[in-house]
Parts: C-alpha cells; sequence; structure tokens
C-alpha cells in the first residue's frame, strides 16, 4: 500500500513539473490558453483573466492568430466564421483616452499590428476586439465598445519560461467609464481591485 502511494505521489509530483500550463490552461504554439464559454464586457473579461493570473490574449505574430484561431475552430468553440457577433476580447485597450492604444499587462504599445481598414476608430470605442467583418475577410484588430459583449480568451506564458507574467495594474480610469460605475450601482474608484462586485 505505502509503496503504491508512493509510487503515484512520484507520478503526480512528475506531471506537475513536466506541465508547460497551468491547470485548466492549455498550450498552443509557445503560450497556454483558456476559453471561457460565456461572453462578457471587457472589463469583467480582463477581471477573470486575472484571477487566473493570466490575460486577455494579445497577438504576438499571424502565426500565433492562426494556430489561436485553428484551435478554438477544432474544439467548435467559435464557427469558422468568428465575424462580429463572435468578436475576441484583446488586452489592447485606449482607455486613457491618449490616442494610443497599448497592451493592458505591460503598459506598453503593440508589438504586432492586424488593424482593419478605418481602425482604430478613436471615438467613443476604447477596446479591440480580433473579428472578420465578412467572412472572406482576415482576423483583424477593431475597436469595440468596453461595455459590449465578446467571447474571453485568456493567455499565459508556458510555465518555466523567461516570459514570467508580469502585474501591471490596469490603465483603466472608472470615472471616465460611467457604464460600470452604473452596472455596479455605487460610485467607482480607479482602483481595479476594488471592483468586486464584478
Amino acid at each position: 500500500m505505502k509503496v503504491t502511494l508512493s509510487i503515484l505521489s512520484i507520478i503526480i509530483l512528475l506531471s506537475t513539473a513536466l506541465a508547460k500550463c497551468p491547470s485548466k490552461f492549455t498550450q498552443i504554439g509557445n503560450k497556454c490558453y483558456y476559453v471561457f464559454n460565456r461572453e462578457t464586457d471587457w472589463l469583467r473579461a480582463e477581471r477573470k483573466c486575472r484571477q487566473l493570473n493570466a490575460h486577455l490574449v494579445v497577438f504576438e505574430d499571424q502565426q500565433e492568430v492562426e494556430l489561436l484561431t485553428s484551435y478554438l475552430n477544432d474544439k467548435n468553440l467559435t464557427s469558422t466564421q468568428l465575424l462580429w457577433h463572435e468578436s475576441l476580447w484583446m488586452g489592447i485597450t485606449d482607455l486613457d483616452k491618449t490616442r494610443n492604444f497599448i497592451v493592458e499587462h505591460t503598459n506598453q504599445p503593440m508589438s504586432y499590428t492586424m488593424w482593419g481598414p478605418g481602425e482604430p476608430n478613436y471615438s467613443i470605442q476604447q477596446c479591440v476586439v480580433a473579428a472578420k467583418a465578412t467572412p472572406a475577410d482576415k482576423l483583424l484588430y477593431h475597436t469595440f465598445r468596453c461595455e459590449e459583449h465578446a467571447n474571453v480568451v485568456c493567455e499565459h506564458p508556458i510555465l518555466g519560461s523567461r516570459d514570467r507574467l508580469k502585474e501591471v495594474p490596469i490603465s483603466l480610469k472608472l470615472s471616465e467609464l460611467p457604464y460600470y460605475c452604473a452596472a455596479i450601482q455605487r460610485s467607482c474608484g480607479k482602483n481595479f481591485q476594488k471592483l468586486d462586485a464584478l
């Protein structure tokens, strides 16, 4: 009995040590991803990812776009169309209204851009989704209203890689987004962590 438990313990320890992704995540290419099965607004999407010690997906190259799109299609998590109603939230915003879209988890400009025609749109659309406008289009970035609902995909670096997940405060200025204040029916501060009601 003790020998069986010892062997089982060793197997569990080895499988944990060899795991390249956190629990619930799937390795696709050079990153780990977790797909939620419900659409939500951008703030709730980012919060869900941060609760998993991850962040909303941000594409770094076309290969990553193709790998993740193929995975989503294979798992029937989206149709092969990925049209507007199947948009994916990106971890990219202009919540500070500076006309500079940044990667939220690094607070830096995007290293890979794939804007759709006429984008970015600096009107009231401060968040970014990846979507196709028509079935013939490529998956591209489009600005989107933060309170709209889109699909949620979180990403995390492969465990043990040099790309450690760094916690950077969200640049969100809630006082400038009345939707979020109204949604939780209390005054909003600027601290993301105080949004316990989400």
